[in-house]
C-alpha cells in the first residue's frame, strides 16, 4: 500500500501536468498578480508584483490549461504588503473575502469594495498611513461606507476606516468599534466616540504612538482587551461609570492599556 506522501506527490504531479503554467505550490501569475488555485477550483490572490498606482483585482481569471474562467474568491493576508507605490485598489465583482490584504502600504489612499464582498475585518488595512478610507458598491448587502469608514449593516459595527487622520471623529449610528479597526494609525492624536457606541473591540486603537486624547460616550458598556495597547502618550482615560473591562467589573486599566500603565 502506498503511503500518504506518495499519494499526495502523485496527485500534485498529475495536477501540475494538467496545468503546465502552475507551480508545485499551486500558484500562477497573470499580469502583475500571483494567484493560488484551490481544490474547489476557486482562486485566491496571494501577492501583487507590479508597480502601478491604480490596481484592479479581477473577480474572475482564466487558470492556465482551463477553458473557462474561475472565480477569484479572496484577497489573502499580505497580498499588497509593503507596496508603497500603490495608491488605489479596486476589487472587482466576484471577490468575496478580504483578509489582511493591505499592510505597510504607506501611499495607499482608497480601496473600493464590490457588491459581492461577504467578509472582511479591521486587520484588512494596517499601517497604511495615507489611507483615506473605503468606497463600496451601493448594492453590497453586508457593508456600507460612511465618509470612508466601513460599517457592517446588520449590527452597526465599524470595521475599519481612514488611517491618515490626526483627529478622528467616529460617525453617528455606530454601536461597536470592531477588533483592530484602527490599529497602527500613526497619525492619530485624538478620537471622539459618539453616543450610541456600546463596545470598543480588541486592539481597536492599539499601537497608535501619537494618540493622547480619547473621548468616550456615556453609552459605552464594555472595553475589550488591549483596546488601547501600545499608546504611550495616552496617560489618562476618563471611563464612564459602569463600563466593564473585557466583560469584568474589575476596572484594571492594564487590561485595556497594556504595559504602558506600569
Amino acid at each position: 500500500m502506498k503511503d500518504i506522501k506518495s499519494i499526495m506527490k502523485a496527485a500534485l504531479e498529475a495536477d501540475t501536468a494538467h496545468h503546465p503554467a502552475i507551480g508545485a505550490d499551486m500558484t500562477f501569475v497573470i499580469g502583475d498578480i500571483r494567484y493560488r488555485l484551490s481544490e474547489d477550483n476557486t482562486v485566491d490572490m496571494v501577492s501583487y508584483l507590479g508597480d502601478e498606482e491604480t490596481v484592479h483585482v479581477p473577480g474572475k481569471v482564466l487558470v492556465p490549461g482551463e477553458a473557462e474562467e474561475s472565480q477569484v474568491r479572496c484577497v489573502m493576508l499580505g497580498s499588497f504588503m509593503g507596496k508603497d507605490n500603490v495608491r488605489r485598489v479596486v476589487l472587482e465583482e466576484g471577490i468575496e473575502h478580504l483578509i489582511g490584504g493591505f499592510m505597510m502600504c504607506h501611499t495607499l489612499e482608497t480601496v473600493h469594495l464590490p457588491a459581492s464582498l461577504k467578509l472582511t475585518h479591521g486587520g484588512a488595512v494596517r499601517s497604511c498611513s495615507s489611507f483615506r478610507g473605503f468606497t463600496i458598491s451601493s448594492e453590497n448587502p453586508v457593508y456600507e461606507a460612511k465618509d470612508g469608514f466601513l460599517v457592517q449593516k446588520d449590527n452597526h459595527e465599524l470595521v475599519s476606516g481612514p488611517h491618515h487622520l490626526t483627529e478622528c471623529v467616529i460617525p453617528e449610528g455606530i454601536e461597536r468599534i470592531g477588533d483592530f479597526a484602527f490599529e497602527y494609525c500613526y497619525s492619530m492624536e485624538s478620537v471622539t466616540i459618539p453616543e450610541g457606541v456600546r463596545e470598543i473591540g480588541i486592539c481597536a486603537f492599539a499601537n497608535n504612538p501619537m494618540l493622547w486624547d480619547v473621548q468616550l460616550p456615556a453609552s459605552l458598556e464594555n472595553i475589550c482587551e488591549e483596546a488601547f495597547y501600545g499608546c504611550p502618550r495616552l496617560t489618562e482615560l476618563a471611563v464612564p461609570a459602569g463600563v466593564t473591562f473585557d466583560g469584568s467589573p474589575e476596572r484594571d486599566f492594564s487590561m485595556i492599556l497594556g504595559s504602558y500603565t506600569d
